[in-house]
């Protein structure tokens, strides 16, 4: 896929009431549509602009805007990962 490369990253509140937790579940599952997981709430993907607009349309529909927080970075070509790095292509995901 071609476009820029974003880190997703998000807090949602309340997450041990049921809607709480019904919104990060569902934050989580756009991104993973999006993306791939490399910290508990964080992602990495790989965008086109219409991609990015999709993927935040979707998340503001699960979204409590008064109470969560979703953050959407840009990151650069030359950014450095230490420790583990963790990167899957289309060939390394199994689709049930």
């Amino acid at each position: 896929m071609s476009g820029r490369r974003y880190l997703v990253a998000y807090d949602i509140s309340d997450t041990q009431t049921r809607s709480g937790h019904s919104r990060l579940t569902k934050v989580a599952k756009v991104c993973a549509g999006y993306g791939v997981r490399v910290q508990r709430s964080v992602y990495e993907c790989d965008l086109s602009e219409t991609a990015r607009v999709r993927m935040v349309a979707a998340i503001l529909q699960v979204i409590n805007q008064r109470a969560d927080s979703v953050r959407i970075y840009r990151v650069s070509e030359d950014a450095e990962v230490f420790g583990v790095a963790l990167e899957l292509g289309l060939d390394d995901l199994l689709l049930i």
